[in-house]
């Protein structure tokens, strides 16, 4: 017989996935923006425009090395209007199995795109003008559809959940690439405190070993 109760890591029944009845713990608000920095253009989330360390993030995080990103670079929310975006390397913490919303504020005049590696996730409202919390209202909690990728309009807002059930060091970026490659992208780093092959696999044996990573010995 089959027992369908057994590995069950879902907050749903097996076999179902009522995403709009599983509570929110986490809820993050990104907001694009296209800014000067030492002269030279760059783009930013929540003013922060993202730049790529020596050392790469799942190493510093496999490893422990410090020095190499902290969780306080970025901010859950958009920085008050008039502070001026600044350079810095994006990561968030998350919980392993943390069910998140996460609002996309476009307020430029062309649309957006974003991408998420590693989780796919529900669309389940958008708008124009600003996101505020009484849009919750207008959600799709019932029948949304999973993706990787979606749009925000101009000057309009995007709203998706997310069950981040995947260990890692996952990138959020702005799918069009001059945004991504001058700084418009964040990482998710959804991580419990159990080492096991179960929720994440060893680092391959050809990778690569870089920056404070590099002289290291592999266990």
């Amino acid at each position: 017989m089959l027992d369908l109760t057994a590995n069950a890591a879902r907050p749903n029944p097996q076999g179902s996935f009522h995403y709009g009845t599983i509570p929110v713990v986490r809820k993050i608000h990104l907001e694009n923006s296209k800014a000067i920095i030492s002269g030279k253009l760059r783009y930013a989330v929540n003013g922060i425009s993202h730049i790529n360390p020596n050392t790469a993030l799942k190493l510093a995080d496999w490893f422990n090395i410090p020095g190499v990103f902290d969780f306080t670079t970025i901010k859950d929310f958009p920085l008050h209007s008039g502070t001026p975006a600044k350079l810095g390397t994006s990561v968030f913490a998350i919980t392993l199995h943390d069910f998140v919303e996460i609002v996309f504020q476009n307020n430029e005049n062309t649309i957006q795109s974003w991408h998420m590696d590693g989780s796919s996730f529900y669309v389940v409202g958008y708008g124009n003008g600003a996101w505020t919390e009484d849009k919750r209202q207008l959600y799709n909690l019932v029948d949304g559809i999973t993706r990787y990728t979606t749009q925000v309009y101009p000057n309009s807002w995007t709203a998706i959940l997310v069950s981040l059930d995947n260990k890692g060091m996952w990138n959020l970026r702005s799918a069009i690439w001059e945004r991504r490659y001058l700084g418009q992208e964040v990482y998710l780093r959804v991580w419990n405190n159990e080492q096991s092959l179960y929720t994440e696999t060893n680092i391959p044996e050809n990778a690569l070993f870089c920056g404070k990573a590099k002289h290291l010995h592999r266990s």
